[in-house]
């Protein structure tokens, strides 16, 4: 950290309590307490988090857990920080914390609202068939409603359309919108913010939505630079960043699987789709698509199915990560532009895909790195940046 051109090291002390003297000093962008530290660690968070209300007081952690963040909450704190702790992930605090971390104070608190349980990793959840009519965008619909509603979780997602088709729109009968295609006129302006705000539509069940094109003819418009673009600032306003695509690859298709942390395969128990699936697995590998991202989630089950679950694991490439049920009452909810997992959150169906997002929400993500015994609290102060 010494040695980092953008973080500089202003104090790394022993005693928690001194951590106090040295926020008040040096106002610092970012203070790390230790969770080894217990109560003492999260009573001086809470007082430099009041006292410096442009500090990032964040809580370093072996695991990152909702009962934890919840405590750190509590307190004041803007989040958690897995351990080991890496140098990028402070920048990123220091130099996007008006952008990642919201506090209840804040006065545009309305877009992008909600501290990040875990700021060191979001989540970029694609998608993905090769086949069309498997119930893709239904899934995507309801995963990113399902991660609304994990309320507890305090995480914020958005729902991005890179389907040609713009399934999502006609899904839930979006009358008035703007699309995907008006990010253009802020690419490569520092007011991503407001051009966020300008796209982004709001269901009435409280999920943000980025509509996708208008038609596909207007295909052009999702150009690398624009796709990109939109996706790494997405990501410094949201947890979860759910993408729906289409069976076509095309250039935006390539950039959210490169960006995702999961790609999600749908299928279904019939033949065309699992040959096509099948089929997919050296189409993506040619394409340099890193297979440990993709999963299977096999959609649309009967009570019976005609092939086996053993069976398809056997004769697909990826692992099936979830098996979500036929249920008439979708069906009913697509009809009237309504969504499932909020319309009727108790059925086989709500409960399936609660449990497929349970298992990818970045606030339950498995303890990282090596458990420490190191206790510490860093603060941090921007570098001046030179102008020539």
């Amino acid at each position: 950290l010494r040695f980092h051109p953008d973080i500089r090291l202003v104090a790394q002390i022993t005693d928690p309590q001194d951590s106090i003297k040295w926020a008040e000093e040096f106002c610092p962008d970012v203070v790390i307490f230790d969770e080894g530290w217990g109560s003492t660690a999260l009573n001086c968070g809470s007082r430099i988090a009041k006292g410096n209300p442009n500090t990032v007081v964040v809580l370093g952690t072996n695991a990152v857990e909702t009962e934890t963040y919840r405590r750190a909450q509590a307190w004041g704190f803007n989040g958690l920080l897995p351990k080991p702790i890496q140098a990028e992930k402070i920048r990123e605090l220091a130099y996007g914390r008006t952008d990642n971390i919201r506090r209840s104070g804040s006065a545009d608190r309305e877009f992008g609202a909600g501290i990040r349980p875990n700021v060191a990793r979001q989540e970029v959840v694609v998608f993905y068939s090769p086949k069309g009519g498997v119930g893709k965008t239904t899934l995507s619909i309801n995963f990113a409603a399902a991660c609304l509603g994990n309320r507890g979780a305090g995480l914020r997602p958005v729902l991005l359309d890179f389907d040609l088709k713009a399934d999502v729109a006609k899904m839930l009968q979006m009358k008035t919108f703007n699309t995907v295609s008006k990010w253009v006129d802020y690419l490569g302006k520092s007011v991503e913010r407001q051009g966020l705000e300008a796209i982004t539509a709001q269901h009435p069940c409280g999920l943000p939505i980025i509509p996708g094109i208008r038609s596909p003819l207007d295909a052009q418009d999702l150009s690398p630079d624009l796709v990109e673009s939109l996706l790494t600032a997405v990501r410094r306003y949201y947890d979860v960043v759910v993408v729906d695509t289409g069976p076509e690859i095309h250039d935006a298709s390539l950039i959210a699987f490169e960006m995702a942390t999961r790609i999600f395969m749908v299928g279904t128990v019939d033949i065309t789709t699992l040959r096509n699936i099948a089929e997919t697995e050296d189409q993506l590998r040619v394409l340099m698509v890193d297979p440990g991202k993709v999963s299977l989630v096999m959609n649309r089950l009967p009570a019976k199915p005609h092939i086996s679950m053993r069976e398809i694991a056997n004769v697909l490439p990826y692992p099936i990560v979830a098996r979500i049920p036929e249920d008439p009452q979708v069906q009913m909810a697509c009809n009237d532009a309504r969504i499932a997992v909020t319309d009727f959150p108790d059925n086989p169906f709500s409960a399936a895909v609660k449990k497929l997002a349970g298992g990818t929400l970045p606030v339950l993500n498995e303890p990282f790195g090596p458990r420490s015994f190191w206790s510490f609290v860093w603060p941090f102060r921007r570098r001046k940046k030179e102008v020539a």
